[in-house]
């Protein structure tokens, strides 16, 4: 049914599994279309009460294929984040290793954090002059302000064993105990009460990444893609160097 996701199904828990190993499980457009086919699948699927999102080989997800964002930034969809926040179901992501740029969004969006002694989070929209869509609302609800002004205004990288201290991630576990830390946890909620644990998320959520949020930003974001600095922070970063911007 799906080329670059996997998805599995057992006892109240659904897996997404990301995957494009060789390319970091960064997305695509295909891909992304069907990894919201898939959220809004499970989303109507009564029998699923928790939904854990992992990445094959070494990435969790190195964000938005480059090539498709210096093709035309409008293939690149706004509507997969408010799918895991508005969903009645609990997200888990288990972060097996680079999770940069929508990647980090992704596992932002989710509920909790599994991340594996592998796992490297980043938020690089500063580096490359693009703007964090999901983030600027909701890490500083997540880590407080200045943490989350750290990470996004430094686009430095952070590995998972700082992802657990500073309360990003729930926990860090080595690899080969990623999945099975995340299916533990989906143990202990997967037999709750599923009205309650959906009115209590959104209850949770309510007010995060609003439309009024979306149709700002979609704003901003069509604006920093015409930039001189937009082709240079792209081109900076496929030459694996330092870019110099001009704010123009």
């Amino acid at each position: 049914m799906y080329e670059n996701i996997l998805v599995d199904k057992q006892d109240k828990v659904a897996t997404i599994t990301l995957n494009r190993p060789d390319k970091m499980n960064s997305l695509i457009p295909k891909m992304q279309q069907e990894f919201m086919k898939a959220m809004d699948e499970i989303e109507a699927d009564d029998a699923i009460t928790v939904v854990i999102i992992t990445g094959s080989g070494r990435g969790f997800c190195a964000g938005f294929d480059v090539d498709t964002m210096l093709e035309d930034i409008n293939l690149i969809s706004m509507d997969d984040l408010p799918k895991i926040v508005n969903s009645g179901k609990i997200y888990i992501a288990a972060v097996n290793g680079y999770a940069l740029a929508q990647g980090f969004q992704i596992s932002a969006a989710c509920d909790f954090r599994i991340a594996s002694e592998k796992a490297v989070f980043g938020a690089i929209g500063v580096l490359i002059n693009e703007i964090c869509n999901f983030c600027v609302f909701t890490l500083g609800q997540i880590l407080g302000r200045q943490k989350a002004n750290e990470i996004l205004f430094t686009g430095e990288l952070f590995s998972g064993a700082e992802a657990a201290k500073i309360g990003y991630a729930l926990k860090v576990v080595p690899p080969d105990q990623l999945l099975t830390e995340a299916h533990a946890l989906a143990d202990r909620i997967k037999n709750n009460a599923p009205a309650s644990l959906k009115y209590t998320k959104q209850a949770l959520r309510r007010g995060e990444y609003t439309e009024e949020d979306r149709f700002w930003l979609k704003k901003i974001i069509a604006k920093l893609a015409v930039m001189e600095d937009s082709k240079e922070g792209f081109a900076a970063f496929m030459a694996k160097r330092k870019p110099v911007f001009k704010g123009k």
